[in-house]
């Protein structure tokens, strides 16, 4: 494999790599997506898609101690005080690991590579993702401010949807885009990137560095003038500040969210808007989502493949049967 074939990820974790013994060609192999390697020494890769397992000699030992190295380099602690660790490394690849004692078995390691690649809509087309028309009604929403939810199960393509969309927003708007891990890659001029940190203590429980949380990135967002708000992925009580900012001018923005079907996406946004500890009732808060959610497109994965699975347009909450109106826009067969 030549130089030039490398992946960048493989570039970042050269000091890394002979922790891998005979499997560090999976690490540096670009055509490799994820690397995961289990507490029972067995190491699986996903290629196009598809998740295959491959031969492989483990050394925990060894495996740890690079662990620890690559930790130290990024300003981390990985031993048995802090037996997780979430790395984020500077080509936007995300190294997760843990140890005992939280993985008594042994060491447990996923390294998801940063695709530097970014798709268009009609290049989601091409890939068999959606029908034409389609991607048209998700490129119009977008244009016409129509705020989109998009859900799905993790590794079903709602990051590389999301990219596609943004495509769409007009060139002169500001953006601000919220991650925990930047993901999301937009082109345009006027944006601020925004992303959480997790509080870092030391051996006897010192805070050494403070968290930020999603919720202050909103709120802090807001005081920065954003035209849209573009949240990686809801996950908590920011659903309640995200709600709040689409109540004063803020249409058209946009997140992910885990759920298996677009009903159960627009449940958890309420269901995370609870927790934000506000005395607003939960009807009311489901009667908001009903009035600011425009659109929810739900991303799939089967036999390897990402795909568009269903686009619905939400039409308001029933107070009487305490649901979600929902009009069918596609549904995959």
């Amino acid at each position: 494999m030549t130089t030039s074939s490398v992946s960048p990820v493989a570039q970042t974790l050269r000091s890394f790599l002979p922790s891998c013994g005979d499997w560090a060609w999976a690490v540096i192999d670009p055509d490799i997506s994820e690397v995961m390697v289990n507490p029972n020494k067995t190491v699986f890769v996903q290629r196009s898609g598809r998740i295959s397992k491959i031969e492989a000699k483990v050394n925990q030992d060894d495996l740890t101690a690079g662990l620890q190295f690559l930790a130290g380099s990024l300003g981390k602690v990985f031993d048995d005080a802090h037996p997780i660790l979430d790395a984020l490394l500077p080509d936007g690849s995300r190294v997760a690991a843990t140890i005992a004692p939280a993985s008594r078995e042994g060491v447990c390691m996923t390294i998801r590579k940063f695709s530097r690649q970014r798709f268009s809509l009609q290049d989601l087309v091409g890939s068999g993702s959606m029908p034409d028309w389609v991607a048209d009604i998700i490129a119009k929403s977008v244009r016409e401010r129509q705020t989109m939810l998009v859900s799905g199960s993790t590794d079903s393509g709602k990051t590389t949807l999301c990219n596609a969309a943004i495509m769409h927003i007009p060139a002169e708007e500001r953006l601000g885009i919220l991650e925990d891990t930047r993901e999301l890659k937009v082109s345009h001029e006027n944006i601020f990137p925004f992303e959480t940190r997790e509080e870092q203590k030391d051996n006897d429980g010192t805070l050494q560095v403070t968290g930020i949380s999603m919720r202050q990135l909103v709120k802090n967002c807001l005081r920065n003038r954003p035209d849209r708000l573009i949240i990686g992925e809801v996950r908590g009580p920011e659903a309640f500040d995200l709600l709040d900012a689409l109540n004063t001018g803020h249409e058209g923005s946009m997140s992910t969210i885990h759920a298996n079907t677009p009903s159960l996406a627009l449940d958890r946004l309420a269901s995370f808007a609870m927790r934000a500890g506000v005395t607003v009732p939960y009807e009311a808060v489901c009667c908001d989502i009903g009035a600011l959610i425009r659109l929810v497109v739900q991303a799939s994965r089967a036999d390897g493949k990402r795909f568009i699975s269903q686009v619905v347009r939400v039409a308001g909450y029933d107070r009487e049967t305490k649901a979600f109106r929902l009009e069918p826009l596609y549904q995959r067969n």
